[in-house]
Parts: structure tokens; C-alpha cells; sequence
């Protein structure tokens, strides 16, 4: 079995918004050449949105976050620290909101929607600090996001290293697999993705 764990990982610092700036360059070479712990369930996979997945794939996905309480944050130093498992600390921008829509960026774009309608004090360019975990977008984002008005590109092209399949989510335990084989998962498994951008610049279609 594998235990992920991220004691001694550093605060990748990617860009700042000082002056309206927003450093591109830097963004684009740490996101690019780091590798992401994306988590992905099983019920995902019996809609057909995705045909499996397995390691060397490049595959298409927007990211999904979730968070038990996102804190406004007097930094505006866009960050992320990765935890375990498929939590991260994060000092994000929010980018967009609609409803109960939430899109931040902490480097990386990604969306929450369907748990918590955003704070009243949380609008574009608001900053927000506390921890997330990843999932691979079940379908919200393709099917319904990408369409609302002025809704962001999040889907990133995605090459896989390694999958791994959780035997307890809760105390972040999972081992690895060769791929995930459709005609043997059940809907309530869950899977962590290894993975790293093949491009870094998102967008609205798979």
C-alpha cells in the first residue's frame, strides 16, 4: 500500500496580483512541471462522460474543489501547499461566482458548487485562504458551467502517471494500480489520480 504524504513539501508561490499584474511565465513553468493529486469517483465514471483512465493517458478534465470553510485572506499572494492525499493549502483569487457557483484560482482554476452558496463577502477579486481537495469534474462544469455568462475556460489537458484506488478515503490510504478497469469497479469507489498539465492554459471544451 501507498501513503502519500507531503511533510516536507514547499508553498508553490505561482503569481501575484500586485499592480493588476499576473505573472504568466512563472505560472505556466510551475504548473507544468508539477505533479497534481486529483481525486475521482467512482459514480463519476458510469455517466460516460469518461471512458477510464490509466497511466501515460493525456486526459481532458475541469478540476472540482471542495472546502469545509474558505477564509478571506489579506494576501493576495496566490499559493498552494499540497497536504495529502488530495488536499491542498491554498491562498486563492476568486475569479468567478454565480449562484452558488464559486470559481478560485490558486494557480490553478478550479470550482465548487452544489454545498455551500458563496459568503456574501466573496465577489470577483476577492482572495480566500484554507484548505480544498481536488476531484475530476463529474459533468457540472462541462454541461452547465461552461454555458452560464461569463463563466471561465477550466478544463486542462491532463497527462496521468499513476492511479491509485483509496481503501479508506478518511485516513488517506490507497495503493497503486495499472488502470481502472470499467467491468470491475463499483460506483462507490474511489480513485486519487497522479498527474501533471500537458498544457497549461484552460479551456471550455473537452
Amino acid at each position: 500500500m501507498s501513503i502519500l504524504q507531503a511533510v516536507a513539501s514547499p508553498t508553490v508561490q505561482v503569481g501575484s496580483d500586485h499592480a493588476n499584474r499576473t505573472y504568466i511565465g512563472i505560472r505556466r513553468y510551475y504548473m507544468v512541471n508539477t505533479c497534481f493529486y486529483i481525486g475521482l469517483h467512482g459514480w463519476v465514471l458510469f455517466d460516460n462522460i469518461y471512458s477510464g483512465f490509466q497511466s501515460g493517458q493525456i486526459a481532458s478534465f475541469a478540476l472540482k474543489y471542495s472546502h469545509f470553510l474558505l477564509q478571506s485572506s489579506r494576501n493576495t499572494d496566490i499559493c498552494y501547499k499540497y497536504i495529502t492525499g488530495m488536499s491542498y493549502d491554498v491562498i486563492a483569487k476568486t475569479t468567478f461566482t454565480y449562484e452558488d457557483v464559486w470559481v478560485i484560482d490558486f494557480g490553478l482554476t478550479a470550482y465548487d458548487t452544489n454545498r455551500f452558496v458563496p459568503p456574501e463577502w466573496v465577489g470577483n477579486d476577492s482572495y480566500v485562504s484554507g484548505v480544498i481537495t481536488l476531484q475530476v469534474d463529474p459533468f457540472y462544469y462541462s454541461d452547465i458551467i461552461s454555458r452560464l455568462p461569463g463563466a471561465p475556460p477550466l478544463i486542462y489537458s491532463w497527462e496521468i502517471h499513476k492511479v491509485f484506488q483509496f481503501t479508506s478515503v478518511a485516513e488517506n490510504i490507497f495503493y497503486e494500480i495499472d488502470n481502472i478497469d470499467m467491468h470491475a469497479i463499483d460506483s462507490g469507489d474511489d480513485f486519487l489520480l497522479e498527474c501533471s498539465l500537458a498544457d497549461a492554459l484552460p479551456r471550455y471544451k473537452r
